[in-house]
């Protein structure tokens, strides 16, 4: 009786881990661009985050898009720091941050778009992003948008 409800409660935790990361598969959109003979693989840009992966000539680049809003202008700063679901901080000291007026003009928003070597994408695969800051200014996800950013992320890592 333990060996049967053991393999049942398997059987339905695995399933449902493989609809949530078909779900997750399912978001990524791939565009491909016969000029330069590249595909462009995107996560959904969901609360102010996305990943994107290139793949030109066997050779893959990945960047992460970040954004944060705030109600003060900041101009010319640099600098950006993840946090992971682990506690740990990936900081990006000298990366530029652009700045733009939202649509309504009531706020200001803050971006950046940072190149990542694999081993920090096995790092958000791994721990997923938790918070993050463009200067002074912070977003971040909740427990669940955190564990399907990862999910995409693995599932964007796994495309050719």
């Amino acid at each position: 009786m333990k060996k049967l409800l053991f393999f049942f409660l398997t059987t339905i935790t695995f399933h449902v881990y493989a609809q949530n990361d078909s779900a997750a598969c399912s978001q990524i959109t791939e565009n491909y661009n016969e000029f330069e003979s590249e595909t462009t693989y995107r996560t959904p840009l969901s609360k102010n985050c996305s990943l994107t992966k290139i793949v030109k000539a066997k050779k893959v680049i990945y960047y992460l898009y970040l954004k944060a809003t705030g109600y003060s202008a900041s101009f010319a700063e640099k600098g950006v720091k993840i946090i992971l679901s682990d506690k740990q901080i990936l900081s990006f000291p000298d990366e530029e941050i652009d700045l733009k007026i939202d649509e309504d003009g009531s706020r200001y928003v803050y971006s950046a778009f940072i190149r990542l070597p694999i081993e920090k994408i096995n790092l958000l695969k791994k721990y997923g992003v938790v918070k993050w800051q463009l200067y002074v200014y912070e977003s971040g996800y909740s427990e669940d948008e955190t564990t399907e950013f990862m999910a995409q992320v693995n599932c964007l890592s796994n495309k050719n």
